[in-house]
């Protein structure tokens, strides 16, 4: 028995087991999706953002999200718990997003995967921990996350396009 053992004894039953990179690379690419009202949400500028909000605490019924969706796809309600969802989610990818682009890709992943845990399925987290794979030299890894958020992304030309460029990395 080791000695982080013997001071706080075995490890709790309820506790999970820590998963493998593969693992959890399965898990993220197979997790069913966000709703496309929320994902929607997650691309909408601060600005927009405030804007909905004030139109809600206004009383109006009417505030629905349309981002990248097709045509009649996507529609919903959009209440004040879903914008604290998005600043909640927002804030973990701000300090991933800037992980990333100090070159901390192992970081940025880790952050991203957290706002993935928040968000399962979202095409841009997908998107963002893809291209991280492949900045960090895993381009096989980052196509496939890429590739994911092609699938179930509303917006195909901007993912679309980094798509292409990961592939372009082999």
């Amino acid at each position: 028995m080791g000695w982080w053992q013997r001071i706080f004894g075995r490890r709790s039953e309820g506790r999970p087991a820590r998963l493998t990179e593969e693992e959890r690379i399965e898990q993220d690419l197979t997790a069913e999706p966000i709703s496309r009202t929320r994902m929607d949400l997650l691309w909408l500028s601060e600005s927009s953002m405030r804007l909905m909000e004030t139109s809600i605490r206004a009383g109006r019924q009417d505030v629905h999200a349309v981002v990248g969706s097709t045509a009649g796809e996507g529609m919903g309600d959009v209440t004040l718990e879903d914008i604290a969802w998005v600043e909640e989610v927002q804030a973990v990818a701000d300090r991933a997003s800037a992980a990333a682009r100090r070159r901390e890709f192992r970081r940025a992943i880790r952050l991203y995967r957290e706002a993935l845990d928040l968000a399962p399925g979202c095409d841009q987290w997908l998107n963002s921990i893809g291209s991280c794979y492949a900045m960090s030299g895993k381009v096989e890894i980052g196509i496939r996350y890429v590739e994911r958020a092609y699938e179930v992304t509303g917006q195909k030309t901007r993912i679309g396009a980094n798509l292409q460029g990961v592939r372009a990395m082999r």
